[in-house]
């Protein structure tokens, strides 16, 4: 038996025949097979330096702090991506590393190996165990994980680095529900809720989220949809509040309209098996900033809607996802950095 050897870049191709004699036309074919197996791998290795390059620029984002300057806004806006496909940096900085091996591409592995690098030493920093056990114990006491029952805790994500979350079905799924009406006028307020299936022990807590918007823009059921799942599925009432944005309304009535949600809820505790005592909002960036003032100003009339001066609106917590806490303090932030960038331009 003899053995035809075809090389293309970076690949053999090994035929084994009987007698190449006997075949005439087998060099023809095996010529075109290459040719054609040529083209792929070069288209292949095309797209796989393009994806490299462009996890290179992302991950080398990760290294540098940007200012909000000229240009400044769109760099920002690499790197706050770049932070969020991290994992997925280092899984492409590893398969090209992985493909310029297998093909012999120098170009490939060179690219490739300082990707993978920098998002692991990124991830490594964001995910590195910290002692977090002082504020929890100051808060909950010296024992406060031995509170926690081991059904609960069996419900925990194992690690901090968690790329998806565990597929869930116990769950029920309700759109659109009108909570509240704006005094005086049509326009109603809207949520959609996430509430545990019947075969699901519930918590009695209820987590009514403000989506992030910048205080203008998006709108509820924005990329939460994994997470609501997976606390809901926990046993949770999760309340995904569509409260009104600029220019419709200022910053007192957005935070009216979180507290609307709040009063909405515990109005319905019973109905929804909620306890009246373990009511959490919270939300992510301007979410996070309107959950702040509704959880620690509940008495405060001024934010507070004309219809519910007398209703208790208090909350047992709050979870703020990178909310700025003190806008006042962020905008003197960004008019002195504006002010320094533009002090260096001249």
């Amino acid at each position: 038996m003899h053995t035809v050897e075809q090389r293309i870049p970076g690949l053999f191709m090994l035929t084994a025949v009987r007698n190449p004699n006997d075949y005439p036309h087998f060099s023809g074919c095996l010529n075109a097979i290459a040719l054609s197996n040529f083209y792929h791998v070069q288209i292949f290795l095309i797209i796989v330096l393009v994806a490299g390059s462009l996890s290179i620029m992302m991950s080398f984002s990760l290294l540098f702090r940007f200012r909000w300057s000229s240009g400044g806004p769109i760099l920002w806006l690499i790197k706050s991506f770049s932070s969020a496909l991290a994992p997925f940096l280092f899984a492409m900085g590893a398969f090209c590393v992985l493909v310029g091996i297998i093909i012999r591409s120098v170009a490939a592995t060179v690219l490739g190996v300082p990707v993978a690098i920098v998002s692991l030493i990124y991830l490594f920093r964001i995910f590195k165990v910290t002692d977090a056990s002082t504020g929890l114990k100051k808060a909950f006491g010296p024992d406060w994980e031995d509170r926690i029952s081991a059904e609960r805790k069996a419900k925990f994500l194992k690690t901090p680095l968690t790329l998806l979350l565990p597929a869930n079905k116990d769950f029920i799924f309700k759109r659109n529900i009108s909570f509240s009406s704006v005094p005086g006028t049509n326009r109603e307020l809207f949520c959609d809720l996430w509430l545990p299936s019947q075969n699901v022990r519930r918590s009695g807590l209820a987590f009514i989220y403000f989506h992030g918007s910048a205080w203008s823009y998006l709108d509820k059921d924005f990329f939460t949809r994994p997470l609501f799942r997976h606390l809901a599925s926990q046993g949770h009432v999760i309340m995904d509040v569509a409260y009104r944005l600029f220019p419709e309304t200022d910053m007192t009535g957005m935070v009216n309209d979180a507290k609307r949600a709040v009063a909405w809820m515990k109005a319905n505790t019973s109905k929804y098996g909620v306890s009246p005592d373990h009511i959490v909002i919270g939300g992510g960036s301007a979410g996070g900033h309107i959950a702040l003032l509704a959880a620690y100003l509940p008495d405060e009339l001024k934010l507070n809607p004309p219809e519910l001066q007398s209703v208790d609106l208090s909350v047992q917590a709050v979870v703020a996802a990178y909310g700025p806490p003190d806008l006042r303090a962020h905008y003197y932030h960004m008019v002195n950095t504006l002010q320094e960038d533009q002090s260096r331009t001249r």
